[in-house]
């Protein structure tokens, strides 16, 4: 059923997310299949999020090769695969330092997750390809804000391209106009008229992060590196929200560390590679009272 392109998609979906919860070998093997077959991405995305659960090595493997060929949301959730284990983690960067995944397609938020595992050898290539990993300064975050303060005030702006570069760039998170997804806070209500202040948000996310949306690190008995939002937990459970907007549950008795990683989920660096135009036309609908009619 799983592997039948007849089957209702959201059949298959939930099937895979079954075999997610199976922890059986013999699931791996049509979860990896899916990857490499044309497929739509809600199908890898649940396969990926899946795999997730199992320690194989040749997961890791596996997925280093396809990484280059995923883009959008199956290469955010690949990536989160991928740090997510040691042995996985370790694949990653050695493709990295092989030329096979170039390192500057990798995301600075997705290189610091692989050095939670704390591994010397991870440290090495991380160190050796990008040097420090740190972020912007504050001194540096203030330039940029004051500089795109007067883009976005100056010149015409079209909402309509500006909802395309918002559904591309961050609906995958938040919700606007009704929207968009939950992994951070709904923006409809959020004062989005004042630019300076919206754009402190956007240049420098951990400037303030709302109470409810504060980041956990969690390190598993079973290896797994976790980070993500806490949306519920008992006595027996604890359910994560990652940044690529998978949910992901926990037994109580399978983490051995957890801990607040004062860090927020939404990644710096979200106007990187925008025109000036761009975030003129971007800003233009995030700014937008109510949701657009279509453009006919």
């Amino acid at each position: 059923l799983i592997q039948n392109p007849k089957t209702p998609l959201a059949e298959r979906v939930e099937l895979i997310e079954i075999f997610g919860e199976a922890k059986q070998p013999r699931c791996v093997e049509p979860m990896l299949a899916l990857l490499s077959a044309k497929e739509p991405d809600a199908i890898k995305k649940a396969a990926l999020g899946s795999l997730q659960g199992y320690k194989d090595a040749q997961i890791g493997i596996e997925v280093v090769k396809l990484l280059p060929a995923m883009t959008g949301e199956v290469r955010e959730v690949a990536e989160s695969l991928l740090v997510s284990r040691r042995a996985w983690s370790e694949s990653f960067v050695g493709a990295m330092a092989a030329g096979q995944v170039p390192p500057k397609s990798v995301p600075l938020a997705t290189v610091r997750k692989l050095l939670l595992h704390r591994d010397p050898r991870i440290a090495e290539l991380i160190k050796k390809h990008w040097g420090e990993v740190q972020g912007a300064t504050t001194a540096q975050m203030s330039k940029q804000i004051d500089r795109f303060v007067g883009v976005v005030l100056e010149g015409k702006a079209d909402p309509y391209v500006g909802k395309k570069l918002y559904t591309a760039r961050c609906a995958n998170c938040h919700t606007l106009h009704a929207r968009g997804g939950i992994v951070g806070p709904d923006l409809t209500p959020f004062k989005r008229d004042d630019v300076p202040n919206l754009l402190l948000h956007i240049v420098n996310p951990n400037a303030e992060i709302r109470e409810g949306y504060e980041s956990a690190i969690v390190i598993t008995e079973s290896g797994r590196t976790l980070t993500g939002i806490i949306v519920e937990k008992d006595a027996r459970v604890l359910v994560l929200r990652t940044a690529d907007g998978q949910r992901v549950v926990l037994p109580k008795d399978d983490i051995a560390e957890q801990a607040a990683s004062g860090i927020s989920l939404m990644p710096e660096g979200l106007l990187d590679g925008l025109s000036d135009q761009e975030v003129r036309d971007l800003f233009a609908y995030l700014r937008s009272g109510q949701p657009l009619n279509e453009r006919k």
